[in-house]
């Protein structure tokens, strides 16, 4: 009787540990990127987006498909929001529009089917609202990406940090198309 008991709860737990359908890359979302640094007794590191993980993640040490860093003027004081990516993803980026309005940027990223091959840049100097851009991750997978907002939420931006607020569609496959 022990040994059936046993039994059962080893056949329970191999089914009940077995992997979630919802694990892995999203491939639609809301992400809310920070230029706030963390320090972890040895060095700094930011809280950065991986699309394959479909998580933040602590960057450095992990790898990250989406980085944001403070803008600052000579004096230090926070001007905005630069998008990197990892060190090893050479030219990720490019901008594909930067809009009047909400509505239009929203209209253009809803009806941007297939990534075009196009000119690529290492990082976007200057994020800003109703921006759509397009990302290509180091295995040739594509995001794109609606800036929603850009904000410096401490009324002082010399001591305070930067966020953005994305909106993204992710094609995990091997494939351009968002189809």
């Amino acid at each position: 009787m022990k040994q059936l008991a046993i039994f059962s709860i080893l056949i329970f737990s191999a089914f009940s540990c077995s992997k979630n359908k919802d694990t892995g890359p999203r491939k639609t979302g809301e992400i809310t990127l920070s230029t706030k640094l963390y320090f972890n007794n040895q060095t700094y590191f930011s809280k950065a987006y991986s699309f394959s993980k479909g998580d933040f993640v602590n960057y450095p040490p992990e790898k990250a498909d989406l980085v944001a860093t403070a803008k600052t003027d000579a004096r230090g004081v926070k001007t905005g929001i630069s998008l990197n990516s990892d060190q090893l993803n050479f030219e990720p980026f490019v901008i594909l529009g930067n809009f009047a309005s909400a509505s239009e940027a929203q209209t253009f990223f809803d009806e941007y089917k297939v990534a075009d091959d196009t000119v690529w840049v290492d990082f976007i100097q200057t994020l800003q609202a109703n921006q759509v851009i397009l990302y290509k991750s180091y295995s040739d997978h594509y995001a794109k990406l609606l800036i929603e907002n850009v904000t410096i939420p401490d009324s002082d931006p010399s001591t305070g940090y930067a966020e953005v607020k994305i909106k993204f569609v992710y094609q995990p496959q091997d494939t351009n198309s968002f189809e």
